[in-house]
C-alpha cells in the first residue's frame, strides 16, 4: 500500500513540474521604447558654462529612463554623459569656444533600447555673469626656525560655479595696489596657497580674484597681510641661573609688528608646559609676564624651561590662534 502511496505522489510531483516549466515559456520583452519626442534647448536656463535640455516624457509603463549623450564638437564622437529618470538635464562645466551637439534614448526594464533621438541644432553656453568674488581669505605668517619654516600660507573658500576656470593670486609690499601682470604672483586652480618667496621682517600683502572659462574675472578680493616676525630675544631670566623669587618676572625684547605673544614653561624642553599665558603687545617697552600665584610651584632647585611665541594676527588673545616665531628656549633654576 505505501508502494502504490508513494508511486502516486511521484505522478502528481512529475505533474507539477512539467506544468510549471509549461508556465515558464513565456516570450521575452524584446519591443523598444518609442524614440523621445520634444527634445529641445531651454536657451532661457542656458548660460555661464551650461546648458539645459528638456523632452516629453514617454509613456510606455516598463520605461525605466534616459540616455544622454554628446559630441565635442563637429566630427566628433558622441559620449555618455548621464542616465535619468527625469525629463531634464542641465549640462555643466561647458566650454565657450564649442559648438555640442547632444542625443538622447529611452531604454526599458528588460534592457531595450529606443532609437536615438538627435538635437535639432547644436548649440553653446553663453557667458553672461563673472565669478564671485573669492571670500574668507586667511593669512598666516611663519618664520620656525625648528621646523625649518618660512612662508606665508593663504587659504579661502572655494567658488562654487559651474564654469569656474581658476585663481590669480597678486602681491606687494603695500597695502593699495593694483591687480595687474606686475603684481601678478601666481594662476592656481587650488584654494590655498604657500608663498616661500619671503624674507623675515618684511611686510607683504596679497589679493585674489576669480576667473571662469568664458574669460570673465571677478572683482578683486579684500586685501589681507602679514609680516614673517623674527625671533623673540629672552631677557630674564636666562643662562641656567637661579631666579630672582619663586614667583619670576619673565620679561623678552619687544618684537616689531608683534600684536601679542604667548610665554609657556616647562619642566624639561620636550615636556608639555605646566604653564602658559597668552598677552598683548604693550603700548611701549618691552613685555612682562609675572608667574602667577595660581600657577604650579616651582621646586627649589629644579631647572625650569621657557618660550616666547609671537602672533602677528589677531586683535585679541582669543583671536591669536596660529604662533608666527619662536624664541630660543631660556633656562633658569627655581631659588
Amino acid at each position: 500500500m505505501k508502494r502504490f502511496a508513494y508511486l502516486g505522489l511521484l505522478s502528481l510531483t512529475s505533474i507539477w513540474m512539467f506544468q510549471a516549466c509549461e508556465e515558464d515559456t513565456t516570450e521575452p520583452d524584446t519591443t523598444p521604447p518609442a524614440a523621445v519626442a520634444g527634445f529641445e534647448v531651454d536657451f532661457n536656463a542656458t548660460t555661464d558654462g551650461e546648458v539645459s535640455l528638456y523632452w516629453t516624457a514617454n509613456t510606455e509603463s516598463d520605461l525605466a529612463g534616459y540616455k544622454l549623450f554628446r559630441d565635442a564638437g563637429p566630427g566628433t564622437d558622441y559620449d555618455s554623459i548621464a542616465t535619468t529618470t527625469e525629463t531634464s538635464y542641465l549640462d555643466i562645466g561647458l566650454d565657450y569656444d564649442t559648438q555640442f551637439s547632444y542625443k538622447i534614448q529611452a531604454y526599458d526594464k528588460s534592457g531595450n533600447h529606443s532609437d536615438f533621438t538627435v538635437l535639432g541644432e547644436r548649440v553653446a553656453p553663453i557667458n553672461q555673469s563673472p565669478p564671485a568674488t573669492p571670500s574668507n581669505l586667511t593669512i598666516y605668517a611663519h618664520n620656525l626656525t625648528i621646523l625649518d619654516q618660512l612662508d606665508v600660507q593663504l587659504n579661502w573658500s572655494p567658488n562654487s560655479e559651474s564654469d569656474w576656470s581658476h585663481y590669480k593670486l597678486y602681491r606687494a609690499n603695500t597695502g593699495v595696489f593694483q591687480a595687474n601682470e606686475t603684481t601678478l604672483l601666481d594662476c592656481l586652480t587650488t584654494n590655498s596657497y604657500t608663498d616661500t618667496d619671503v624674507e623675515v621682517n618684511v611686510h607683504y600683502y596679497y589679493k585674489i580674484l576669480s576667473s571662469d572659462k568664458g574669460g570673465m574675472s571677478s572683482s578683486p578680493s579684500l586685501v589681507v597681510d602679514d609680516i614673517p616676525l623674527p625671533e623673540p630675544t629672552l631677557l630674564s631670566p636666562i643662562g641656567g641661573e637661579p631666579a630672582a623669587s619663586n614667583r619670576p618676572t619673565f620679561t623678552w625684547q619687544r618684537t616689531s609688528g608683534a600684536k601679542g605673544y604667548e610665554i609657556s614653561l616647562r619642566e624639561s624642553p620636550l615636556a608639555a608646559p605646566i604653564w602658559s599665558t597668552k598677552i598683548l603687545q604693550p603700548a611701549t617697552g618691552n613685555p612682562e609676564v609675572i608667574y602667577p600665584n595660581a600657577a604650579p610651584a616651582l621646586t627649589t632647585g629644579s631647572n625650569y624651561y621657557w618660550q616666547v611665541g609671537t602672533f602677528s594676527i589677531g586683535a585679541t588673545t582669543d583671536e591669536m590662534d596660529e604662533v608666527n616665531s619662536y624664541s630660543a628656549i631660556g633656562t633658569f633654576k627655581a631659588p
